[in-house]
């Protein structure tokens, strides 16, 4: 028994499974994935020719499960266009953006053992450090081949979490989609844009101004910033809070119409239900283009991978669309 869970097995020395722990809730016992240390490193190891992208989609889709972490990071090895005392000098003078209520930022460390940043903290639902890994692997007598090594750790909890991976997943499908001949490579590279964009969206630096900290949204974001994160794009970080809520808000509105509308349908057809689910099916047809639009895609598939259902594209909405215009060109048919 460990950490609430009455059965916690070792899938690895860095990998851990518990079974039977606190109750969802729809009241069924939950089970955890803990992946701690070089846990990812050890996935990573034990399946090389599998991504990131196969993970997510097969704990998200295949068994419904929702991330209560997610930490992901980004590695500095050269140092040519940022550095941490310029980070703190540009912290210091306020000349920066971040997603944090609290606009300040804690130094950790000393000068010997390597200074860290830190932004948010672990009681809020996401957290930024920024610090000299190299000293830090140092300080434990470990083996490192770099000469310069600051890491940019970016931790994700709770509603945030459950968005950075869904948004994770979506980088790979829509980067890396492999029924589209589209090579592994590139879904690679979309999870890499992706986690650029996160770091954006946490910590935007701003050109020298002599702005205040509540005008630094009108300022440009430092070239050597934009340069060091290769991407013009921002993550916003922003969790889904009561989605499921609003969905069955929506239903319910939906539902409460629905009888009078099928029951002037069901008369229409002469209480035939062959010709009822035809009318229904050419409603649903007529007003199927309005799918195809990115915002309502979006909305259909984050309640679809809620509900453990593989998202969908516009390939998929176009084969759908097909097969209700066979259906509906069958159905009318006099013979």
């Amino acid at each position: 028994m460990k950490n609430k869970y009455k059965y916690m097995f070792e899938l690895g020395s860095e990998i851990e499974i518990g079974m039977i722990g606190p109750k969802s809730r729809d009241g069924l016992p939950t089970c955890s994935l803990h992946m701690k240390g070089k846990g990812c490193r050890e996935f990573e190891a034990r399946n090389p020719d599998k991504t990131w992208g196969d993970f997510l989609e097969y704990t998200l889709l295949d068994l419904g499960m929702r991330p209560s972490r997610i930490d992901t990071s980004i590695d500095d090895y050269d140092g040519k266009e940022v550095t941490i005392p310029w980070l703190l000098n540009k912290l210091n003078k306020k000349q920066f953006t971040s997603c944090f209520k609290h606009k300040y930022h804690k130094i950790h460390g000393c000068e010997e053992e390597g200074f860290s940043i830190e932004m948010g903290s672990r009681t809020s639902s996401c957290q930024l450090m920024i610090y000299d890994k190299l000293k830090e692997q140092l300080k434990k007598k470990k083996e490192v081949n770099q000469k310069y090594w600051v890491r940019y750790e970016m931790r994700f909890f709770h509603e945030k979490a459950a968005k950075v991976a869904t948004d994770l997943l979506e980088s790979f499908r829509v980067n890396g989609d492999r029924s589209n001949n589209i090579s592994q490579s590139d879904g690679i590279r979309g999870f890499l844009f992706f986690v650029s964009s996160l770091l954006l969206g946490m910590l935007d630096i701003k050109k020298d101004n002599n702005y205040d900290i509540a005008h630094q949204c009108d300022v440009e974001t430092d070239p050597l910033w934009k340069e060091f994160l290769n991407t013009a794009e921002k993550w916003k970080v922003v969790p889904e809070i009561n989605r499921e809520n609003r969905w069955k808000s929506k239903m319910l509105s939906v539902k409460r119409t629905m009888p009078n509308y099928f029951l002037v349908q069901f008369l229409k057809a002469k209480c035939n239900p062959y010709m009822f689910t035809t009318y229904l099916l050419e409603v649903f047809k007529e007003y199927f283009s309005k799918l195809h639009s990115k915002q309502q895609l979006k909305i259909v598939n984050d309640y679809l991978i809620d509900m453990g259902i593989e998202p969908i594209d516009d390939k998929k909405l176009s084969e759908i669309e097909s097969v209700l215009d066979f259906e509906l060109e069958d159905r009318k048919m006099y013979f």
